[in-house]
Formats: structure tokens, sequence, C-alpha cells
């Protein structure tokens, strides 16, 4: 019985990981993306993230980001990655105050 108890401490203990882990190792995976300038990479991996998770502002950040980037080494149509970046922010921005809005009363 003892060891049965101790299993299931450690299993919980040892593999329960924060939410906020899986959201840290893929925005660092992005960084490298954008470090080694694989601009349409990380965009297609963030993409993919927002499919599966449309609320979540940090996914649109990551966007915003990753086409200021885009934007600022002068890759492709600045005026397109402008706007992208543009919009990204703004839905950013909308989704965070939608997030608090209850502190908005």
């Amino acid at each position: 019985m003892k060891i049965v108890l101790i299993s299931f401490i450690f299993s919980t203990v040892a593999f329960n990981q924060p939410a906020h882990i899986p959201y840290h190792n893929f925005a660092i995976s992005i960084q490298q993306y954008v470090y080694n300038e694989k601009f349409d990479s990380a965009v297609i991996d963030i993409k993919k993230k927002i499919i599966d998770n449309p609320d979540d502002p940090r996914y649109y950040f990551l966007l915003g980001s990753t086409y200021y980037w885009k934007t600022l080494f002068n890759y492709d149509d600045n005026i397109t990655n402008e706007n992208m970046f543009l919009e990204s922010f703004d839905k950013c921005i909308e989704l965070y105050n939608s997030l608090f809005q209850f502190l908005l009363l």
C-alpha cells in the first residue's frame, strides 16, 4: 500500500507540469525560427496553434512579433507583413481585453 501511495505522489509531482510550460517551450522554438530567419516556418507553426487555441492571445502576440521581425529584415512584401503585424496585435489586444473585461466594470 505504501508503495502505491509513494508512486502516486511521485508521479503527480514529477510529471505535473505547470500550464505555462508547453507555451514557453513553443515560444522558444518560435524564437529559434526567427533567429535563424525562418519566418515562414514560424508563421505556419503559430497558425496551427491558433487553429487549436483561437481564443489565446499569446499566439497572436507571437504571430505579430514574427511579422514584425520579418518586416524589420525587409523580407518579401513589407506592406503585407506590416498589415499582418498590426492585425495580429489588434487581435491580441482584443482577446486580452475580453479576458479581463470583468476588471473594467
